[in-house]
């Protein structure tokens, strides 16, 4: 007899605001596939989902997302890191 089994698992991601470098290489080229998040300007929530560079990517909206600092990136393994004891 087969059971079905449902498991629920709550995941916290660190995020910080994007930098250039996130998204551009030292060649000025983007970084397809680089992921990131939106916040919404009106509400100061985050997009649930997460968003990534690609070929079809509007560089234009990406620019101006940028400058009214809404690009939210993961933080890296080399980021400066808050470490928090339970």
């Amino acid at each position: 007899m087969a059971t079905n089994i449902s498991i629920t698992a709550q995941v916290t991601l660190n995020l910080r605001l994007a930098t250039k470098q996130d998204f551009v290489t030292v060649n000025n080229t983007y970084k397809i596939g680089a992921m990131y998040f939106l916040r919404s300007l009106k509400t100061g929530e985050f997009d649930n989902k997460p968003y990534y560079i690609s070929q079809l990517t509007d560089k234009q909206e990406l620019n101006n997302y940028k400058k009214m600092n809404q690009i939210y990136v993961p933080v890296g393994l080399f980021d400066d890191c808050i470490i928090k004891e339970k």
